[in-house]
């Protein structure tokens, strides 16, 4: 983390407030889809529950965006981890009852996708409050490594935790960290922001209101260009993560939630030791979309090797497909960061500050509507299809996406410090 956001008290508070959560968040992540496979032995119920959750946050996202831009974003952050906090204590009682079920899983999924639809636009908004527009690259890689950080220990420790103490330890573990992550936001200090006129009034002003936000990121074209390319992005790479390399090693192979958790763990290892390294070359005035695009086609030439160590799986056996998968996932995972930062940095250095809410909420609509597609997708394929052909038709997507960004004007996505007044939408 660079010197002026380790000085800065508020970013601290709101970086270990992040952390604290996210760690919470991902061991629950891996235990309860664990506990829905030891339910079911479907992949299809295991993406389902995902896709859920998704699906709750995509539908409530734009809502959640227009929120952040009208209400004091740290204390959105805080009332959702209190709520979240809530909802998995509820959840933790009906498993103490011994009526927790398949569906009140669903009922709880559903409302902790809401709160994070309220929670994610006002989280990425609340940024450039904290730092200032000049040291956001920088607060982006480390959010990037912390929350990478969070997820290789929620794998690593999600399937000892689970094994040890079952999803009824999971679940109160996760409760207690959202309760402190919301004492932390709590004690932060944001820069004033200034509620625009002509705050939005009954439907009719929200859909105004709206309309707005999707009008100013329009208006950038680098931008929604990115913005679509991030969908597709999630769409082709997230379900492989979360849905197919599961069911590889807990359907297909018999392997132990360790041996499966190394694999999954190494992509965001990857991601925390390529988010460094993206952030010093962005410093060095490298051109965004070149940087992006050679983490696409990077991850295409990974999914190519992983048709490989897939076809070669009876030979390899589940500890040596365990071995080799974290090797290549450690570097699919330093190719994703390539994409990911200069992406969000721009992102947030081109959005004006009446607009950031709304942006994200958007940007969180979009990707999670990616994300539920994605999981319901693979979590079909992955019984009706070999493993080698998903993992192909993701290198040809990839390969495109990265095609794609390559094409890009260059005055269009390397302006990174074109003031976002500049792309302001007309009236």
């Amino acid at each position: 983390m660079d010197t002026p956001l380790r000085a800065n008290r508020s970013f601290r508070l709101y970086f270990v407030a992040r952390i604290v959560s996210q760690l919470g968040d991902q061991l629950y992540v891996f235990a309860i889809s664990w506990f829905v496979l030891d339910l079911t032995q479907s992949s299809f119920h295991m993406a389902a529950l995902l896709a859920i959750n998704a699906l709750a946050a995509m539908a409530a996202a734009p809502i959640g965006g227009l929120i952040a831009d009208r209400v004091s974003r740290k204390a959105i952050l805080v009332v959702t981890d209190v709520v979240q906090g809530g909802v998995l204590i509820a959840l933790l009682a009906f498993q103490q009852a011994h009526l927790l079920s398949l569906g009140m899983l669903y009922a709880g999924t559903v409302l902790l996708g809401l709160c994070s639809a309220v929670f994610s636009p006002a989280a990425g908004a609340i940024i450039p409050g904290i730092v200032g527009k000049e040291h956001v690259p920088p607060a982006v890689a480390a959010g990037q490594a912390a929350s990478n950080v969070c997820t290789i220990a929620g794998m690593l420790l999600g399937g000892a935790m689970y094994g040890l103490v079952g999803i009824t330890g999971v679940l109160a573990f996760n409760a207690a960290c959202n309760l402190v992550a919301a004492g932390m936001q709590s004690r932060i200090q944001v820069s004033r922001f200034e509620i625009a006129p002509g705050a939005a009034a009954g439907p009719a002003g929200v859909f105004r209101e709206l309309r707005d936000g999707l009008r100013h990121v329009r208006a950038d074209r680098a931008v929604f260009a990115l913005l679509l390319v991030n969908t597709v992005f999630t769409l082709a790479a997230l379900p492989i993560a979360m849905v197919s390399m599961p069911y590889l090693f807990n359907v297909i192979l018999g392997a132990s939630p360790a041996q499966a958790a190394f694999p999954q763990a190494a992509i965001w290892a990857g991601i925390i030791l390529g988010s460094a390294a993206a952030a010093r070359l962005m410093k060095t005035r490298r051109r965004p979309e070149t940087l992006i695009a050679g983490g696409l086609l990077a991850l295409a030439i990974h999914s190519v090797l992983m048709v490989a160590l897939v076809g070669g799986r009876a030979m390899l056996g589940p500890q040596g497909m365990s071995v080799a998968c974290t090797l290549a996932n450690l570097v699919a995972g330093a190719a994703a960061a390539f994409f990911v930062v200069p992406t969000y940095s721009l992102f947030h250095a081109r959005t004006a500050e009446q607009f950031r809410g709304r942006f994200w909420g958007l940007e969180g609509a979009l990707r999670t509507a990616a994300m539920c597609a994605g999981y319901f997708f693979a979590g079909a394929l992955a019984q009706r299809l070999p493993l080698e052909a998903v993992y192909a038709e993701t290198g040809v997507m990839l390969a495109i996406l990265g095609v794609v960004v390559m094409r890009l004007k260059a005055s269009q996505a390397a302006a990174y410090g074109k003031t976002a007044s500049a792309v302001a939408p007309p009236r």
